[in-house]
């Protein structure tokens, strides 16, 4: 009996040992540590690629990999909602997995995406999330020499389809299309517009901008040793001169509802954006002395206006409310900036920058920026000069 009562005595000591030394493993622990998981294999966008642009009613194949393992389903998600339930294909290669899904984007926006993959373990892989933006499928006129001389050419905002539009052994800038169609341009020191009915002269002068309704063209034009802001009614053939006493006045941008103009203008050794009412009378400057602002473009809201300035040094692109107020810096490219647009859906604005491989003017290049993520895109790459851009339909 004695031999048992130290038996039950030495087993209580073993259990209070045991829940003290328990005690003690938890007090000497870091608070907030958890039993480690064991790390689960990660899985990655092969395509699209971050920021990518895509268009409007296009198939888009999304690629997701990952190191082997034994995938029983996949899932895409968009904007934090299930847009795929089944994957379009699953690929086993010899130490890794391809998953692929075909989504077409109906709506211009950004878009998140993000896919989760799961395993015959019952694990769930999730890719970190990928934004990419899709955009109408819109087209961009400009003037290049690519074919030696500066000719007008067309193509898609991703800088595929390129096709010439308008070539002669002069030298053809500064494209603006009417909403008919027709696109107007400088040929040496006359403009000429191109339509269904072939090429016409309209008026000795450069840089012409079709007002939105296709009614007026503004242009500058030699008056003396200067240069001035002019208005041609289209239909009647009437010319009438909007500024004086500048040295340069030009490069027009009119208002959404065809009323007023946006143009840059050099007086007492400045330029400066200023606004003028499309009859040549309101006349206010939008900028201020002493940096140059120039290249106006006035947003499809009209709530806008891009620009471009020297105000921190280089030329990079702004923003401004049309009463001066709200200014924001948009770019930050060393080689500088020059000639803002904006797209018709006012959600990018194609422009030129200086960040090409050629000399001078040949380093102009065209870049797309989105004014919803402040993304910058570069179009075209080569020893070429792309300047003059206009948004133009196909």
């Amino acid at each position: 009996m004695r031999g048992r009562q130290i038996l039950i005595l030495l087993a209580l000591l073993l259990a209070v040992a045991l829940e003290w030394g328990l005690l003690i493993y938890i007090i000497s622990r870091p608070v907030g540590e958890v039993r480690p998981e064991t790390p689960l294999v990660s899985a990655r966008f092969i395509a699209p690629t971050e920021g990518v642009m895509l268009f409007q009613g296009q198939k888009v194949t999304v690629e997701v990999e990952t190191p082997l393992l034994e995938l029983t389903g996949a899932e895409l998600w968009v904007n934090g909602h299930r847009a795929l339930p089944l994957p379009q294909s699953m690929a086993r290669f010899s130490n890794r997995w391809v998953v692929t899904f075909l989504w077409e984007p109906s709506t211009p926006a950004s878009y998140t995406l993000e896919t989760t993959l799961k395993t015959s373990q019952g694990d769930v892989l999730r890719t970190s999330p990928l934004t990419v933006e899709v955009v109408p499928p819109l087209y961009l006129c400009f003037a290049s020499d690519l074919a030696g001389n500066y000719d007008i050419y067309r193509m898609r905002a991703d800088g595929a389809l390129l096709e010439e539009l308008i070539a002669s052994p002069a030298e053809e800038r500064k494209p603006t299309q009417a909403p008919d169609g027709s696109i107007a341009f400088a040929k040496g020191d006359e403009i000429w517009v191109k339509s269904r009915d072939g090429l016409k002269f309209l008026a000795k002068g450069q840089e012409p901008s079709f007002d939105p309704n296709g009614h007026y063209l503004a242009f500058r034009s030699n008056v003396g040793l200067a240069q001035e802001l002019f208005l041609l009614d289209v239909g009647k053939g009437i010319t009438q001169q909007l500024t004086s006493d500048y040295s340069f006045a030009g490069q027009a941008s009119w208002s959404p509802d065809g009323e007023r103009i946006a143009f840059a203008a050099l007086k007492d050794g400045n330029w400066d954006v200023y606004i003028i009412q499309r009859d040549g009378s309101g006349l206010i400057r939008l900028t201020d002395p002493p940096a140059l602002d120039w290249y106006p473009a006035w947003s499809p809201d009209g709530r806008k206006i891009a620009f471009v300035s020297s105000r921190e040094g280089s030329h990079q692109l702004y923003l401004v409310n049309p009463d001066g107020s709200g200014l924001e810096r948009l770019t930050q490219i060393p080689g500088g900036v020059e000639g803002p647009v904006f797209s018709p859906d006012g959600r990018l604005i194609a422009f030129t920058a200086y960040t090409g491989e050629g000399r001078g003017f040949s380093a102009r290049e065209i870049h797309l920026l989105s004014l919803g993520t402040r993304r910058v895109w570069r179009v075209t790459h080569d020893n070429f000069d792309e300047t003059d851009l206009a948004w133009c339909s196909p």
